[in-house]
């Protein structure tokens, strides 16, 4: 497999893991840091398996981060974007199918004022 193939295939599997760990335990409902430790561990495992491969960054705008200073090229920089970004909306179309939700509310963002208060919300 080609080198820049590879690295693209890592990022788009380990933004995919993120996403469907991590948003599907917030999706579910889970108290705050059963979601916290979703998103860490999904964070620790993508940083162990794919860290020899790119890195393991698995967010785009850390990505850009790096275009910016100058340590990833843009040209990589924007295929690694291309496909974190793929992996978060495959992850999120997944999770539509497995929790059996609505298209419709894949963009709301939301504080469930039963997990913390409104004014928590923003300390978070």
């Amino acid at each position: 497999m080609c080198s820049i193939t590879r690295k693209m295939t890592a990022e788009f599997i380990g933004t995919f893991g993120l996403i469907f760990f991590g948003g599907g335990a917030a999706a579910m409902g889970y108290p705050l840091i059963d979601v916290a430790l979703a998103n860490g561990l999904a964070i620790m495992i993508a940083a162990y398996v794919f860290g020899d491969i790119r890195g393991g960054v698995v967010n785009p705008m850390v990505t850009l981060g790096g275009a910016i200073a100058g340590k990833i090229g843009w040209k990589g920089a924007g295929l690694y974007m291309i496909a974190q970004i793929g992996g978060g909306i495959a992850a999120g179309y997944v999770l539509l199918v497995v929790l059996g939700g609505s298209a419709g509310h894949l963009e709301a963002t939301t504080i469930n004022t039963g997990l913390v208060s409104v004014s928590g919300g923003f300390i978070l």
